[in-house]
């Protein structure tokens, strides 16, 4: 399998035909150079078409230290700052203004969370205000599902788009079904010793549901069918959650929030492999529709963002560095996307991030 970073190199050759946008990125980086132009240019807008990426602000400052000193005294600032880029592993990179745009589908006020995409890709199940809500893929004006006056969250939808399973958290806590337009929801049975399931995801053909069971700090990946029998623990109970299935049905990758890394399971329990293994929290994978990948959530970039890793493990990428969360990732089915919820806005909303932006990213992207 290639890896990441050579499957999404940045070109490291600053272009002779600078065009306007290129102009106009140099000029902010003259503008900046005396200040830091790392970290400002690490905000750039969206809409231009080169992207600055490289190292964290702190390695780059080293580098760009060390860099200063062999600059002759004199030489004009723009050069100095050029200089301090290349230092720090920086790389001007073509891109389009659609292939950088992060899309905000939701604004309400009450926190929006645990997005989950229709089979056709056209639709969003996310939870908010104790309901389950769908918004169009393009944004718009959401519908309410459910009108519960308990919790509902964490929903998921059925490989045939007819049905989404969702957690409850009043009344008879567990795991229900509902229909995908909204109607009377229907309880599954507590599988795993009986024990309230939570995070519940489908398998690709839709005969079975992965979940964890139990309380916190003891419970357990679990499958088990529609119906709620035939249930099988797959793991020990312990720090388990957010099982996910593989594209072809095979493994399920969840994580555990002790030691706090990303593992896998196959569907039989027979074999268990370990995808991370990174001292900080990941958590939330989810895989991509090819089953190559796995987008995840983690702080060990000190702050909450996403990073995509390959399923057999090894270097992951970060792909978001806004100051705010980024968290509970899911992957579109034709691959085109990423929803996420961000508070980058100052609320918890749900958002979506292009995967063709990696094409332009090198080891380390700023978004």
């Amino acid at each position: 399998m290639d890896s990441l970073e050579s499957r999404f190199r940045c070109p490291t050759e600053i272009p002779d035909d600078r065009g306007p946008a290129q102009w106009r990125l140099i000029n902010a980086l003259h503008r900046s150079a005396a200040q830091n132009p790392i970290r400002d240019l690490s905000r750039s807008r969206p809409d231009e078409p080169l992207w600055l990426m490289g190292d964290p602000p702190l390695l780059c400052r080293q580098r760009r230290a060390r860099a200063m000193k062999h600059i002759p005294d004199g030489m004009h600032v723009m050069r100095s700052a050029l200089v301090a880029m290349v230092a720090c592993g920086l790389h001007l990179c073509r891109t389009s203004a659609s292939a950088t745009e992060f899309r905000r589908l939701t604004s309400e006020l009450s926190p929006d969370t645990y997005p989950t995409w229709s089979p056709d890709g056209q639709s969003i199940a996310y939870a908010s205000q104790q309901d389950i809500w769908v918004i169009a893929r393009t944004g718009g004006t959401p519908t309410n599902l459910t009108r519960s006056v308990i919790f509902d969250g964490e929903p998921d939808w059925s490989p045939d788009g007819a049905t989404i399973v969702i957690t409850s958290y009043g009344g008879v806590q567990g795991l229900w079904t509902i229909p995908a337009t909204g109607g009377v929801r229907d309880l599954l049975p507590n599988g795993c010793g009986g024990r309230p399931g939570r995070w519940a995801h489908w398998s690709p053909d839709g005969t079975r549901i992965a979940f964890a069971s139990g309380d916190f700090g003891s419970r357990a990946i679990c499958i088990m069918d529609i119906a709620g029998t035939n249930s099988e623990e797959l793991t020990e109970p312990g720090h388990n959650g957010y099982p996910t299935w593989s594209p072809d049905g095979a493994w399920i990758a969840y994580s555990t929030s002790v030691p706090g890394d990303i593992w896998a399971s196959s569907a039989d329990g027979v074999s268990r492999v370990q995808i991370t293994s990174d001292p900080s929290h990941d958590w939330e994978p989810d895989w991509s529709p090819d089953g190559r990948y796995l987008v995840f959530t983690s702080e060990r970039s000190g702050n909450w963002d996403l990073w995509v890793i390959p399923a057999i493990g090894g270097e992951a990428l970060q792909i978001t560095t806004d100051r705010g969360s980024d968290y509970d990732p899911v992957w579109s089915p034709d691959g085109g996307e990423i929803a996420f919820v961000s508070d980058r806005s100052g609320n918890a909303d749900i958002w979506t991030l292009p995967t063709s932006h990696w094409q332009s990213m090198g080891r380390h992207g700023v978004v």
